[in-house]
């Protein structure tokens, strides 16, 4: 049995549809580390390619969760722990708006559309108590203060600020 058409992410056509201007997927992106080890890259590559239709129209902006962070089987954490194949496949601009500084790492981030200020953090690292580590790519506390203090003074601009 083939468990990767057993998933699907794309159900009836909902996200194939071109009526929207962008889709911001919190976390939790395809459930790789639900299948086993060997079929951990497979089944980020169907995800990828059933979302192929909606990702070529617009903007697909992403955060991790805790579903991204490794396979769930220690036989492939060494190379999958740490957020490796999200970090490997998606480009969010964390550089761009002094997040995450690392090279590659797209753990928090923010971006503005239209009158909406989107401040993008990671609730699995860089903050007390998260589940994979307190200090993995750096101050996200640091950079959230300094992120809403900007929003803040733009108001006029981005009188919305959602924090996700």
């Amino acid at each position: 049995v083939n468990r990767i058409n057993e998933f699907s992410p794309v159900e009836d056509g909902v996200l194939t549809a071109k009526n929207f201007d962008f889709v911001f997927h919190l976390g939790d992106l395809g459930y790789p580390d639900d299948f086993p080890p060997d079929m951990y890259e497979d089944v980020w590559d169907y995800w990828f390619e059933n979302l192929q239709g909606t990702m070529k129209y617009r903007p697909y902006m992403v955060t991790a969760g805790n579903h991204e962070y490794n396979c769930g089987n220690a036989a492939c954490y060494g190379q999958t722990q740490n957020f490796t194949a999200y970090n490997a496949r998606f480009r969010m601009p964390s550089l761009e708006s002094g997040g995450s500084k690392s090279p590659g790492r797209n753990m928090w981030f923010s971006f503005d559309y239209g009158p909406v200020h989107f401040a993008v953090i990671d609730t699995e690292t860089d903050s007390n108590n998260a589940p994979e580590g307190q200090s993995m790519f750096g101050d996200q506390i640091a950079w959230l203060t300094n992120d809403l203090k900007k929003a803040d003074q733009n108001r006029a601009t981005t009188p919305w600020i959602i924090v996700a």
